[in-house]
């Protein structure tokens, strides 16, 4: 275990006995040589006076106490510095993500399925439309069916080309809210339909 001992050189009455640096420096070597032979560690803890200055008696007092006290160790550890920087990291996420749903459908689904969901609701897909207009990729951004450009909302819901294997896959008109956001197995026969028709996305 080890012994720590403070002392202070600093006290108002011993200052005013200190007549120059020379007679200062040669009571803090003897002071330090006693503490090294009596102690298996010596700190040394500087606590400035106010000596002749009103109003800092207060301030010298509480410096005196916190000299006598245990010594805080505010070092942060590696997981501490760790969880603060993951706390900061999501709290950041989130408040740029509003609409985030921590319990989304969408995480339930296969690898598979779920970049194919992800592409579907970001347009950042293979379909015409952002391979014409982000890509410079092709002749046009308008779908084989020749109507519109080719996109989710339009392949999802009104391409013609698709009809009956939409009917087949939603007997009920079903916005694409729910084809794309909504319950586990919304989004799974939103991809088994887009299987179904044969479309890369």
């Amino acid at each position: 275990m080890v012994h720590l001992k403070h002392f202070s050189m600093c006290n108002v009455g011993y200052d005013r006995q200190i007549n120059s640096p020379a007679q200062s420096s040669t009571n803090l070597r003897t002071a330090l040589t006693k503490l090294n032979h009596n102690s298996k560690k010596t700190v040394i803890q500087w606590i400035p006076a106010h000596i002749q200055l009103a109003g800092n008696e207060k301030a010298d007092t509480l410096a005196k106490s916190g000299r006598t006290n245990s010594q805080v160790n505010s070092a942060l550890y590696p997981e501490e510095m760790k969880k603060l920087i993951v706390d900061k990291i999501n709290e950041k996420w989130t408040s740029s993500h509003p609409n985030h749903k921590k319990d989304d459908a969408y995480y339930k689904l296969s690898r598979q399925d779920q970049r194919l969901i992800f592409r579907l609701r970001t347009g950042h897909n293979r379909m015409r439309q952002h391979m014409f207009r982000k890509l410079k990729i092709g002749t046009s951004e308008i779908c084989p069916c020749g109507v519109s450009p080719e996109n989710a909302d339009h392949v999802l819901q009104n391409c013609s080309l698709y009809q009956e294997a939409r009917l087949r896959h939603w007997p009920q008109i079903t916005p694409i809210e729910r084809k794309l956001y909504g319950e586990l197995p919304d989004l799974e026969t939103t991809a088994q339909f887009i299987s179904c028709i044969g479309l890369v996305i």
